[in-house]
């Protein structure tokens, strides 16, 4: 196994197993932070692309079809990206918590639909911790 992509191996001899284990967790939580950073910073763009209507400038006939070809989503989680980011712009606490990672995706999306402005920080409240 590769450590960042480097030619250093992990080693598996047994003496450093633990700290082996422990490197590799420590790797994919880090990945899993940036994730929600970049889901964040997605859902930004996402809205901005669609209010400047930049598929058709780049031969798409919708915001979905864009997502797809250029993107590489499925249709549906097209369609479930683009309405959470729409629904991110209104609640701009619970777009914070995934940047953080207070949240992963999958709880944001479950928050966005029944959160509204005014109960954002009532649902977040309730929310964390929760898997």
């Amino acid at each position: 196994m590769l450590r960042d992509g480097a030619s250093e191996q992990v080693r598996s001899d047994g003496g450093s197993a633990q700290a082996d284990w422990q490197y590799v967790h420590q790797q994919l939580r880090g990945i899993a932070e940036r994730r929600g950073e970049l889901d964040a910073r997605e859902a930004t763009y996402l809205v901005e692309a669609e209010q400047r209507r930049l598929w058709t400038h780049v031969g798409c006939i919708s915001m979905i079809d864009y997502m797809e070809r250029e993107l590489g989503y499925a249709p549906r989680e097209a369609v479930e990206r683009l309405r959470i980011a729409r629904r991110l712009e209104q609640l701009p606490e619970l777009h914070a918590r995934l940047a953080d990672g207070t949240f992963r995706l999958t709880a944001v999306r479950e928050l966005a639909r029944v959160a509204t402005p005014d109960t954002e920080d009532v649902w977040i409240d309730a929310a964390r911790g929760k898997s």
